[in-house]
Parts: structure tokens; sequence; C-alpha cells
């Protein structure tokens, strides 16, 4: 093989490897970017189930309050409420 042939098939090459590796940091970066959005998914269902479980509470105790002076105020008011 002449040497013109031998510098473009290692022009060629080195063309092929940076194009790969490229191509393979463009795939690290998105499969970061993948587990960083499911992170923060999974960080926003937390937060979103605590929430959640605060309102059952106070609305649980809300109404157990509510219940129990209806019943201690109902016979003062003649039945109604």
């Amino acid at each position: 093989m002449s040497r013109f042939h031998q510098k473009q098939v290692d022009i060629e090459k080195a063309a092929f490897r940076q194009h790969y590796e490229e191509q393979e940091r463009c795939q690290r970066q998105l499969q970061e970017q993948r587990l960083k959005l499911i992170r923060q998914f999974k960080q926003q269902q937390l937060r979103n189930s605590e929430t959640l479980a605060k309102i059952q509470s106070v609305s649980t105790l809300y109404f157990s309050i509510t219940n129990e002076t209806k019943l201690i105020y109902w016979p003062l008011t003649g039945g109604r409420c």
C-alpha cells in the first residue's frame, strides 16, 4: 500500500473513532439525563405521598373533632347542628 493510501486509511480510522466516541458521549449524557429525571420523579412522588398523608391525617382529625363537637352540642341545640 502506498504512503498516500496508508495516510488516507489512517485519517478515515481517526474520523471513525472520533465519530464513535462522540456517539458514546451522547449516549452516556442521555442516560445520565434519564436517570436524573427518574430520580426527580421518584422524589416528587414521595413528596406527593407525604403531602397526601398529611392532608388525610388533618382531614381525619378535623372530621373526628367536628363529629365529636356535634355530639357534644347536639343536645344543647335542640337537635339542630
